[in-house]
């Protein structure tokens, strides 16, 4: 009975754990998302229909693990 109440404790700590990394995650690509949007807007590189248009992708992307460099 122990042993399963000890095993119960671990699964939910991971669960939350890993609710808590996607979200802090979120934010992250939020913010790099942002600052990339005001350096493209700068540079004029990209029009801001453009902008709109690739944002999703690039946020998934973020959010998956891929790196701004």
């Amino acid at each position: 009975m122990r042993s399963l109440i000890i095993i119960t404790v671990l699964v939910v700590c991971i669960f939350f754990s890993a609710a808590v990394s996607i979200h802090a995650q979120e934010k992250n690509a939020d913010k790099i998302m942002e600052q990339l949007n005001q350096e493209l807007e700068k540079d004029k590189v990209f029009t801001p229909r453009e902008l709109e248009t690739i944002k999703n992708p690039v946020k998934n992307m973020l959010n998956k693990g891929a790196r701004k460099r």
